[in-house]
């Protein structure tokens, strides 16, 4: 529109805002995005072109951290929309009982000797917590009972703003799963917010009753801890790693699709990191091989199977 009514300062710096989205994108699918900054020009052709990149980048949306799994930066645009060769490689860390976020954050509070309640939606998960012998409550349940709160589940509004008016004073509330709207933080601007320390603030309800919200309701692993361990890191950057190489050599055996990481990937990935941790594997013989109907280097299990 700016090209179109002959604003070139406005529509000049729209376009390198844009282009600061374009770090997401492969060094070749970059240089043409910068390229296209500067030889616009009034070529229609070009600026249809410089467009179409641009809806891509709305449509795409980031989460902030794996954590919160991928689903939640769904929808992505068509593949007409996408760059071209532009591939999104993705390992799926997504909400669920014995997935992710929440497990590592419940085991951690057990482990510390507290006192942990579970909200569950999905049955079979729910049944899974209970076995392994946590209580199964709804928010509404927990509200007024718990001392910290923590969302890690990777959808929004899990903890709404009556689910904080019914909490303890100086009940803590953090999210561990994805962005920002797990907690409706929104919805306590109006309150008034005190800063403790950077990343710690109490919000005070017109009753005088105090939460304790850390991180503002973003990531509090990124905003008030120091960093994931050394081990979980490896793990995680030789994940993303060999996606980028299974791309690069294989590019076209993947469409423009969201992907999760090939089985034998996966298991790279494990492989590579028992050695640290001490561990030795068992070879299966060719003979129980063939009998479950897998190779004997693997893939060990079927890409349906959840661990």
């Amino acid at each position: 529109n700016q090209w179109e009514q002959g604003d070139a300062v406005g529509a000049e710096a729209s376009l390198v805002e844009a282009q600061k989205l374009a770090y997401r994108l492969p060094e070749r699918n970059r240089t043409e995005l910068k390229g296209l900054t500067y030889r616009i020009s009034g070529d229609q052709e070009k600026l249809e072109k410089f467009l179409r990149l641009q809806d891509a980048f709305q449509n795409l949306k980031i989460p902030e951290a794996s954590g919160g799994g991928v689903l939640p930066s769904l929808p992505v645009p068509e593949p007409g929309d996408y760059p071209e060769g532009y591939r999104l490689a993705a390992d799926t860390d997504s909400g669920g009982w014995p997935q992710a976020a929440r497990t590592r954050a419940v085991a951690a509070m057990a482990r510390a000797g507290a006192r942990v309640l579970v909200t569950e939606i999905d049955p079979i998960c729910a049944l899974q917590a209970a076995m392994e012998g946590y209580e199964v409550v709804t928010m509404e349940q927990a509200a007024p009972k718990a001392d910290i709160f923590v969302t890690a589940t990777g959808n929004r509004d899990v903890i709404t703003v009556d689910h904080m008016r019914d909490m303890k004073d100086r009940a803590i509330v953090c999210n561990i799963g994805h962005f920002d709207n797990e907690i409706q933080v929104s919805a306590l601007q109006n309150m008034s917010w005190s800063e403790v320390k950077p990343q710690v603030d109490e919000v005070e309800f017109p009753d005088g009753k105090k939460i304790i919200m850390l991180a503002k309701g973003r990531l509090v692993n990124l905003g008030c801890a120091t960093g994931h361990p050394s081990f979980v890191m490896s793990a995680s950057f030789t994940n993303q790693v060999l996606a980028q190489i299974e791309l690069w050599e294989r590019s076209g055996n993947y469409d423009h699709k969201v992907y999760t990481l090939p089985r034998h990937l996966d298991e790279k990935v494990a492989m590579l990191h028992l050695e640290k941790v001490g561990a030795k594997l068992t070879q299966l013989s060719k003979q129980q091989a063939d009998y479950i109907g897998v190779e004997q280097q693997g893939p060990f299990k079927s890409e349906q199977y959840r661990y």
